[in-house]
């Protein structure tokens, strides 16, 4: 008995690097073929000339493109080794699908008013929102390939090879850390009243996601005193929740920022911000509580969940930093 059970689980694990290689291999056909990139690039022209044949033929194609990236993310998620990954993979399905979406809505509001400007405005939004959907995806997949290269060699691996990995972490959050620091120097400041107040709110906010990263990584990185990560595990933990739950913080400043954006201005210009917006909450949710899901077990298990929760903070400044992208450019197009 014992032995058909090692026999069956070392079937699952060849079928599971089968399906990997078969969707890391579809993804990448997917990235260099770029039919639904040209079709997207077609689509203002022909919504500005009103050409409604022309504007569903391409919406078609583009249909398409978006079934097959949502496929390749739905295999991605099933071979995932580490539940952030998984995570990823489900999060960038609902972005693809949504930015589909909305350039259809975009592109159908502009067949219909050829000379408005909005319309053509939301459309280059939508466009710019696609081609982040898909370097987005690049990096799923390659940070797919390199989670399977270090779980075949983690085995053999000893607690600094954990601690290695945890460093390595930390240095990606660091550079997404350092990433949002230069997007918030851009903030637009002014307006007065209100508006300052909001703009003041979200500037104290970044800095305290950033102090909270900081402190994170010093620790990740053997810099909490000695002792090792095993050590330094629940100030770690402690650090990482404070940073999830100014992420939340900063997450809903920027979707009340951008919603009220659009009630002002007309919701159909600005939906994708709303979305990303939203999509960039519920992110953030979901790394606070893995944080605390770690913090509620005893410091030997939570050790181990240290790298899980690295990778989710780093996921999650990947996801704010497009959002303050988004919310920044908006509020610079209102003012001028």
């Amino acid at each position: 008995m014992e032995l058909t059970l090692i026999a069956a689980c070392q079937t699952l694990d060849q079928l599971k690097k089968q399906l990997q290689v078969a969707a890391v291999a579809g993804a990448m056909r997917l990235l260099s073929s770029r039919p639904g990139e040209r079709a997207l690039a077609r689509l203002p022209e022909e919504a500005a000339t009103g050409h409604v044949g022309g504007v569903s033929e391409l919406a078609a194609s583009l249909c398409e493109r978006q079934e097959a990236l949502s496929e390749v993310c739905r295999l991605l998620r099933h071979v995932a080794e580490t539940e952030p990954l998984g995570i990823r993979c489900s999060h960038l399905d609902d972005c693809i699908q949504s930015t589909v979406q909305q350039i259809l809505s975009a592109s159908q509001v502009l067949v219909q008013n050829p000379e408005s400007r909005a319309a053509l405005e939301l459309l280059e939004v939508c466009r710019q929102a696609w081609a982040e959907c898909l370097a987005a995806l690049t990096v799923l997949v390659r940070d797919t390939v390199d989670a399977s290269h270090e779980k075949g060699s983690s085995q053999s691996l000893h607690r600094h090879g954990d601690e290695a990995e945890v460093a390595r972490l930390a240095g990606g959050v660091r550079e997404r850390t350092s990433e949002l620091e230069a997007e918030v120097e851009r903030w637009p400041g002014g307006g007065g009243g209100e508006e300052e107040e909001e703009d003041a709110a979200v500037l104290l906010c970044v800095q305290n996601v950033c102090n909270a990263a900081y402190a994170a990584c010093l620790l990740a990185k053997g810099g909490g005193g000695g002792g090792g990560l095993h050590k330094c595990t629940p100030d770690l933990l402690k650090k990482a929740a404070v940073l999830a739950d100014e992420c939340v913080k900063l997450s809903s400043l920027l979707e009340n920022i951008v919603s009220k954006l659009a009630r002002g201005k007309g919701r159909a210009r600005l939906g994708a911000g709303v979305e990303q917006a939203r999509l960039c909450v519920e992110q953030a949710r979901l790394c606070l509580t893995a944080v605390r899901d770690a913090s509620a077990v005893p410091v030997q298990e939570a050790t181990a969940k240290v790298a899980d929760v690295m990778q989710a903070a780093e996921d999650l400044l990947a996801t704010l930093l497009p959002t303050v992208q988004i919310a920044r450019t908006l509020k610079e197009k209102m003012g001028a």
